[in-house]
């Protein structure tokens, strides 16, 4: 998150540089507790702050079970949870087709 931080800090001088998006591979994450799912909470609280998109790659499939039970799912957003790095790649140039947002 610091360098997140720094880097917003820093492209306000230079819009067309800015942080869109963020991608947490998660490959060699199994399992995942109450704290793990309350920490990516406030992960993605702070990047939608910036106005940054936080997208989920390469979940194991119980964990996505535990985000789901705990509504974590619900609050990041479904279409932000991929199978695999490329996938969220892809649906973040998907979703700002159009715009001046590289991803």
């Amino acid at each position: 998150m610091e360098w997140v931080r720094a880097e917003v800090d820093t492209s306000n001088e230079k819009v067309r540089e800015r942080v869109h998006s963020v991608f947490l591979d998660m490959s060699n994450v199994v399992n995942i507790d109450t704290s793990e799912l309350v920490g990516l909470e406030e992960i993605h609280k702070e990047l939608a702050s910036l106005g940054i998109q936080m997208a989920i790659a390469s979940l194991g499939w119980q964990a996505i079970q535990k985000m789901k039970l705990a509504h974590v799912v619900d609050r990041i957003g479904e279409d932000w949870i991929f199978l695999t790095v490329g996938e969220a790649v892809e649906g973040c140039l998907t979703a700002h087709k159009g715009s001046a947002m590289e991803c």
